[in-house]
């Protein structure tokens, strides 16, 4: 149970990180679309579109490098024959 709770905790972490992440830059996207459109309807669309797209594409590509081994050293434990 000790490591479904570490990997459910993780998961939690990276989804709460990408959201938070994707607050912060799409606060600056929708910025730059009104300053160089003038059109506040036109960047808060964008932005929506922004936030909702760019989280799931940072959330599977977060759990595709979970997943994966590369660059990953193999550690070997030795167990006691006592």
């Amino acid at each position: 149970m000790g490591q479904m709770k570490e990997i459910l905790e993780e998961k939690k972490q990276s989804l709460f990180k990408a959201v938070s992440w994707r607050a912060v830059a799409t606060t600056t996207a929708v910025g730059l679309v009104y300053v160089f459109s003038g059109k506040l309807i036109r960047a808060t669309g964008i932005g929506i579109c922004d936030v909702v797209l760019k989280t799931v594409f940072y959330y599977v590509h977060e759990w595709g490098w979970k997943r994966s081994n590369f660059g990953r050293s193999v550690v070997a434990t030795i167990k006691s024959a006592n």
